[in-house]
């Protein structure tokens, strides 16, 4: 019986311990579970306050982005605009125009983040601090820090920069990323085109200078067209005294035949008379700074410039090959007035007196030319031709015969129709442009 005790007892201590074991076992494995169970909640609320963050980054670039396509084509055409009106400003160049485009795509973004920033951001919070709060029923939402913004503090002048920090916050904790927004910009040398451009422009008028002329004083107010023989260059600066009754007589007398590669130039009314005819003629150049009058005949010429900041009165036979007219103020022809191969006539009326061109003689004849009057034409020709894409353009209206041909226009009412019609197309450097594309890069650096 007492054995028996004994073996009791043994068993007991036995039981006690394999229970005090399985506490010390179940106590530890707990506590490691309990720790694991925790770990994983610390784990878990970091990346959803690193997820906060990056959906702040998402938003932010989004709304920039957004804002940005809707003020790309108003920011493109300002800063094209101050390119043209400064494109003969030698000290405004590439740098200038790149940084007037930057500030003014900064601006429009600024002015755009306002706007949405009275929507989002919470009562009470720093002006630059956009705060979005999920509806999710906890303390959840990431903000939006906008940080320093000038794009003179990136190294490269070929984009506008935003920086700025995007924090996630949930249940006191928060992760932060540091990031960047870019738009880069293209400067265009040449903008839209390869080069050289043309455009359309009407002749203007401006008095030459006679110093520029570098005519001795042995050609200067010569009177007889045969100094021509000795002068390739005469230059009038006075008139003869004025007689009967005020009218001016010829400022040069004679005939100039079959002379080629000459000049006449007048700062006073010219005045040619009619025996000075100049048939056959190649190559010369009569300019006045006021009115010219040409008394003789003008048959068959070639390659004739005559520009006046006055009338200009064709009293003689006039017939001209490739040659060029430019009248300030009125035309009068008083015999048949003919223009061939490429000759171009303009007459831009400036003293407003109608008819701006008066054609009076019996022939008017427009072959492969073209005759252009910023005003009312008269003409009496009893013969008309107009041939071989001869072209009659008439601002006005035209009287005195019938004129319903191909290759006449009257009555253009638009001046840029009748400018692109008449203008001499004029070589111009092409202008530079600056373009935002359609893109915007990020860069995101992690602070936690």
């Amino acid at each position: 019986m007492s054995k028996m005790k004994n073996e009791d007892g043994y068993a007991l201590v036995t039981v006690l311990m394999v229970i005090t074991i399985f506490m010390v076992l179940f106590l530890s494995f707990g506590a490691q579970s309990f720790s694991t169970v925790k770990q994983n909640k610390v784990v878990e609320t970091r990346s959803q306050t690193v997820a906060l963050a990056e959906m702040g980054v998402s938003y932010y670039q989004s709304m920039v982005y957004n804002i940005y396509l809707a003020k790309r084509d108003s920011v493109n055409s300002a800063i094209n605009q101050y390119i043209l009106a400064n494109k003969d400003n030698p000290s405004i160049g590439e740098a200038a125009y790149k940084q007037k485009a930057i500030d003014l795509m900064k601006t429009a973004i600024e002015e755009g983040l306002a706007e949405k920033h009275t929507q989002v951001v919470s009562a009470g919070t720093p002006s630059d601090i956009f705060i979005i709060e999920l509806e999710d029923g906890t303390e959840t939402k990431f903000q939006i820090e906008l940080l320093e913004t000038d794009p003179l503090a990136v190294t490269t002048p070929d984009a506008v920069s935003f920086h700025f920090r995007s924090t996630g916050l949930e249940n006191g904790k928060n992760a932060s990323l540091s990031g960047t927004l870019n738009i880069a910009l293209t400067f265009k040398p040449n903008g839209n085109s390869s080069g050289t451009t043309t455009t359309q422009v009407l002749p203007t008028f401006t008095a030459f200078d006679p110093t520029g002329t570098n005519i001795s004083q042995q050609c200067t107010n010569k009177r007889e067209l045969s100094d021509l023989n000795t002068c390739d260059q005469i230059l009038i600066t006075a008139n003869p005294e004025a007689e009967n009754n005020g009218k001016i007589p010829p400022s040069i007398s004679g005939n100039f035949n079959h002379m080629n590669d000459k000049a006449i130039y007048s700062t006073v009314p010219l005045s040619i008379d009619g025996k000075g005819n100049g048939n056959g003629i190649q190559n010369v150049d009569i300019i006045s700074n006021d009115s010219i009058t040409l008394g003789g005949n003008l048959n068959w010429v070639k390659d004739l410039l005559i520009k006046s900041n006055g009338t200009t009165r064709l009293e003689g036979q006039f017939r001209a090959d490739n040659s060029k007219i430019y009248v300030k103020d009125r035309l009068i022809s008083l015999k048949q007035f003919e223009i061939f191969d490429k000759t171009y006539v303009y007459v831009d009326g400036a003293d407003g007196t109608s008819p701006t061109v008066s054609l009076t003689g019996n022939i008017l004849t427009i072959d492969n030319s073209t005759l252009c009057v910023n005003g009312n034409l008269y003409a009496d020709a009893k013969t008309f031709e107009i041939k071989n894409n001869g072209k009659l353009f008439v601002r006005g209206s035209i009287t005195g015969f019938a004129y319903n041909k191909p290759g006449v226009t009257a009555n253009i009412s638009d001046p840029n129709v009748f400018k692109d019609l008449c203008g001499e197309s004029v070589a111009q450097p092409a202008i530079p442009s600056i373009e935002f594309g359609d893109d915007i890069s990020r860069d995101i650096d992690y602070d936690y």
